[in-house]
């Protein structure tokens, strides 16, 4: 989550789904991986997997966040004009650009007011703000009903095939992911692009409906494409979140999302057993709902970050393209 937010709060709104896509790249590549390494392993613990991966990670992760910069939203949020000047500058030397914020220097390395509004803390209170509330509705139900949906494909493809080969087969159809959702979130716009691809998996369900007891070619197409959907929906559904949520609650935002998301994973197979034979259909309608709770809320590409709830972004065009 917090990687996710970092990145869109560096990037332009162009490259906001590259970015994005990237970091799902890495992850169906880190499945593609696994699932080579627990074969060679597959009669060992699953302790000498998990343990040495995580504390690599860990190693790996650490150094690189030391020189990981903060984000100039969340300083200026938070009123620590002084970095955000400094890091600023920094940025400008580095990209070998003029310091954009020269004629506003001094107003801005000035200590803030005491009715600095962009200091409020960080509050999951502001997830149910009136002006955030469609964003937090619009994105818990399209994060839960897409992991949902990718996690009984994947359990029901596990159960056709060996999982090895399952599991590999899904993180080859995902890795396409990543170089067609950004050129359509682009040019669909992220409503858009969440609608195309929620289309796509209804197809795909409904193929899996209708072709479930078919072993043809055909039926074993529709799984592929549900999964495929799948990964591409959460890819574009962080994008969304990242971009609608101000910066005073992007992070727990972004993270209400994943809960909702993970939540779907959580009670999936729970999910199969409770309705057997309809559950593909209650995937459906979930899918329909998503694609109608999209008209609650703005489209995000391309728009300037917003801070708070009430304001409009306050920093400018200029700071945010560098």
């Amino acid at each position: 989550n917090t990687v996710v937010v970092g990145v869109i709060e560096f990037s332009v709104p162009r490259l906001r789904a590259f970015v994005k896509a990237g970091i799902g790249l890495a992850w169906s590549s880190g499945i593609l991986m696994c699932v080579g390494v627990a074969y060679a392993l597959r009669g060992g613990s699953w302790r000498w997997i998990g343990v040495p991966l995580n504390l690599a990670h860990a190693v790996v992760l650490g150094v690189v966040l030391a020189g990981f910069p903060e984000s100039p939203r969340f300083l200026l949020l938070q009123g620590k004009n002084g970095e955000l000047v400094k890091l600023m500058q920094s940025i400008a030397k580095t990209n070998e650009v003029e310091q954009p914020m020269n004629e506003n220097l001094a107003e801005f390395a000035a200590p803030p007011p005491p009715n600095n509004k962009h200091q409020s803390s960080v509050s999951v209170m502001e997830l149910v703000h009136p002006a955030i509330r469609p964003v937090t509705l619009v994105v818990g139900l399209a994060q839960f009903s897409c992991t949902l949906m990718y996690y009984v494909i994947l359990e029901y493809a596990a159960k056709s095939k060996h999982m090895y080969a399952a599991t590999a087969e899904g993180a080859l159809v995902e890795m396409p992911v990543a170089l067609l959702v950004p050129a359509v979130t682009n040019y669909l716009g992220r409503k858009g692009a969440l609608r195309l691809l929620f289309s796509i998996a209804t197809v795909g369900l409904l193929g899996v409906i209708f072709f479930q007891t078919s072993e043809s070619y055909i039926a074993a197409i529709f799984p592929l494409l549900v999964r495929f959907s799948g990964a591409g929906l959460s890819t574009i559904m962080f994008i969304l979140a990242a971009e609608s949520f101000p910066t005073s609650c992007r992070n727990i935002g972004v993270s209400w999302g994943n809960t909702c998301g993970k939540s779907g994973g959580l009670i999936s197979e729970m999910f199969v057993h409770m309705l057997p034979g309809f559950y593909f259909q209650v995937l459906v309608v979930l899918n329909v709902a998503s694609v109608l709770s999209l008209c609650l809320i703005e489209e995000s590409a391309g728009r300037k970050l917003a801070d708070n709830p009430e304001q409009e972004p306050v920093m400018t065009m200029a700071v945010t393209e560098v």
